[in-house]
């Protein structure tokens, strides 16, 4: 007789610095529906991974949740899974934070519902081969990864239907396949259809199984998914009809499972992840070619062949696309090896500070695909909030209430070229000279916020779809992979592609006076960073200051005999929370030079249309004063960026500017509830005149300070609406 045993594993999870509001409504929609939905039904049993960040959202705000969970795992309904408590990619981590991230969900499942989790969810699924080691030295004993993983090195699907056996230096971990079949079936095509789907992969063979694992949000909070689950009944049918196949179909636990089944045999599974996040990490003309090869060979009927040879990038492209991510990343690696060089602390200092640093290693902010990961600013803000207060705390404990100020001059971030960093009790400024001395980093340690987190503007595989489909209004529920709605009209009209990396004090040179388009557009004018030219740089320290000399030269034109050379220098100083900057421009031609100078910051303070955030102009609110509003300012000497919420408030001035030109630095992006525009940042520039003689020369200063109100500091406070 034909028989199946089904594992049903769901993941649950929210990230480092989401808003509130936003986990509330999905505890709402589909955490409490799914766990009382189960409650109801006595015969369904299933594997649970929350996240440690949702762990202790849960705690904290519903408690009863964590009690009838504990209630469902007493009664043996729930096998609670471990993983890397703040949901960290683990391959991207050094082996302490993959183990020691690990080792902290297992000791929290076990000291708070006394259970030793089996098996781990592994964080989107991204498998690389030492994992194994890391996973059999903490206990671990099987993990879920994508049937597509499997299929890449020859398994066939009729040999998916139990687990297998991997191993690294000998540690061994077993793996089971999540059919990607049931994760598009389950919940959007009719319970009776996914019991067909299971019933096809029925056998006389002992321990024949399917598991399916997949988000748990999809049963409430994707897009129609709550009316489909609960309003219109599909879980309660599909559990009823889980029960009334009890002839031929069981729901068993996998850890129950491994242990009553032997393996089908050992395999070794390549780095990778599920089929959808390994397209994802191709640069977009490789998205389109996967794309395209893979409906051409199941339109040929081939899907063997799609399934087998289309493999794909792998997860740490993501740093390649996006050097914001690789930002984030590499800052979170010095962070953690200034903890490690750091002298006599307590290990209860030094395990809370370990704690911010693993927050910031959550995954959600380093990578994009169909959800909006990366290009929510609140996510990046987020994690160097967590960066900057775990910081906060090994400074205090290292050098106490001193004032200080230092500089650095090293490759951290795996470029091939030194950055100049420069350190205060205060501020922390990262200076690329590679990318035209504009700045990485400007860390406000006090507000526990990077001013410069911003995204430049890319092509995404999927803007060629913003001209070929119109917003759609169905609300019915469809996987989001098949997804494509605006939530704006018109948004191919904000589809702009950066020239180069924005990010703060890039110079730009205009021939010709420039207009608001010049200058807030896609990086235009000359110049070492418009160019992509690199500068080189010295450091000098003195008492109670630090600074950083940056030089470089340019043509204004291509015969290069109106040449150009440039020298910054960025000054911060100990116990102030004010960066000097002053520019001197020396002509290297013949003749007279005219051009005219700007010095370009992107400040983001997150809320571009928020009523208490809001620009300044000669300390008047211009005419359309939002963060994210658009302004020539002829004649003024200063520009300020006010947030009210958090206290916050930034002044920048310069000497002698012609003008000061202002606007929104915008990107077009897909989420899991449709393309949006995102604010990633106020543009302010001031320009100057420049008229210079053969070998004359000019200097030009400016000067950006940082105070804080009264209101909590951003690293104490939540995230801005």
């Amino acid at each position: 007789m034909k028989q199946l045993q089904l594992c049903i594993v769901i993941h649950n999870h929210q990230p480092t610095g989401n808003f509130d509001g936003v986990i509330e409504e999905a505890y709402r929609l589909a955490y409490l529906p799914f766990l009382e939905a189960l409650e109801e039904q006595p015969h369904v049993r299933i594997a649970l991974h929350n996240s440690g960040c949702l762990w202790e959202w849960l705690e904290a705000r519903h408690p009863e949740y964590g009690r009838r969970v504990e209630a469902l795992v007493a009664s043996g309904r729930i096998e609670l899974m471990g993983g890397g408590f703040f949901e960290p990619i683990l391959p991207l981590w050094p082996e302490r934070d993959r183990r020691g991230q690990i080792r902290r969900m297992s000791r929290f499942l076990r000291e708070r519902f006394g259970v030793e989790p089996r098996g781990i969810w592994l964080a989107e699924r991204v498998w690389e081969p030492h994992l194994a080691s890391d996973l059999a030295a903490e206990g671990i004993e099987y993990l879920c990864l994508d049937d597509t993983q499997l299929l890449q090195v020859g398994v066939k699907d009729e040999d998916l239907r139990g687990y297998y056996l991997t191993e690294d230096s000998g540690a061994v971990v077993a793996v089971y396949p999540i059919q990607m079949r049931l994760r598009y079936e389950i919940p959007f095509a009719p319970p009776e259809q996914v019991i067909e789907t299971l019933r096809a992969s029925a056998d006389p063979e002992p321990g024949t199984m399917r598991l399916f694992g997949d988000d748990g949000e999809k049963f409430g909070v994707w897009p129609g998914t709550h009316k489909l689950c609960y309003g219109e009944g599909w879980l309660r049918r599909f559990f009823d009809r889980l029960g009334q196949e009890g002839s031929w179909l069981s729901l068993a636990l996998p850890s129950e499972h491994r242990m009553r089944t032997p393996p089908r045999g050992r395999i070794y599974l390549p780095a990778g992840s599920y089929r959808e996040m390994t397209e994802w990490a191709l640069p977009p003309d490789a998205q389109e070619i996967f794309s395209e090869t893979s409906r051409f060979l199941r339109d040929s009927g081939r899907g063997d062949a799609e399934a087998l040879l289309l493999k794909g990038g792998t997860f740490r492209n993501f740093l390649v696309r996006y050097a914001e991510s690789n930002q984030m990343h590499k800052r979170c690696l010095l962070a953690h090896s200034r903890l490690d060089e750091a002298g006599d602390i307590s290990e209860g200092l030094r395990d809370e500070i370990r704690d911010h640093l693993w927050r910031a290693q959550c995954n959600c902010a380093y990578w994009h695909g169909v959800f909006g990961g990366l290009y929510l600013p609140h996510l990046r803000d987020a994690i160097y909030r967590e960066i900057l207060t775990g910081e906060g705390k090994l400074d205090r404990a290292v050098r106490g209430s001193d004032r200080w100020a230092e500089a650095a001059l090293y490759d951290y971030d795996g470029d091939g070229e030194r950055e100049a960093i420069l350190r205060s009790d205060r501020l922390e400024l990262h200076v690329s000279p590679r990318c035209g001395g504009g700045v990485l980093e400007l860390d406000d340690k006090v507000g526990g916020r990077n001013l410069v987190n911003t995204l430049t503007r890319r092509r995404e595989a999927y803007h060629a779809r913003f001209r070929k489909e119109e917003s759609a209004s169905d609300d019915g529920a469809r996987t989001i992979h098949g997804r494509f709605e605006t939530k704006e009209e018109g948004l191919d009209r904000f589809l702009r592609y950066d020239r180069g990396r924005r990010m703060g004090l890039s110079d730009r040179i205009f021939l010709t006076p420039p207009t608001i388009e010049d200058v807030t557009g896609e990086g235009g004018g000359l110049g070492c960073g418009a160019r992509g030219g690199a500068y080189e740089a010295d450091l000098a320290t003195g008492d109670g200051w630090a600074e950083a000399i940056l030089r470089g030269r340019f043509t204004l034109d291509s015969s290069g005999e109106r040449g150009v050379a440039m020298s910054r220098t960025l000054r911060i100083h100990a116990g102030e929370s004010r960066v000097d900057v002053i520019c001197e421009i020396r002509s290297l031609a013949a003749m007279p030079l005219r051009f005219h100078f700007g010095l370009e910051w992107i400040l983001n303070l997150l809320a571009g249309r928020a009523p208490d955030r809001f620009v300044l102009v000669d300390g008047v609110k211009p005419e359309d004063p939002h963060l994210a509003g658009t302004g020539a300012h002829p004649g003024a000497a200063s520009v300020s960026l006010v947030d009210e919420w958090s206290g916050t408030r930034v002044d920048l001035s310069a000497e002698g500017a012609a003008a000061w030109f202002r606007g929104p630095l915008e990107t077009v992006s897909l989420s899991e509830t449709g393309a949006e525009r995102v604010f990633q940042g106020t543009i302010l520039t001031p320009v100057w005149e420049i008229d210079l003689g053969a070998g004359a020369a000019i200097r030009k200063r400016m000067s950006l300070a940082i105070s804080h109100s009264g209101a909590s500091s951003r690293s104490e406070g939540g995230p801005a609406a």
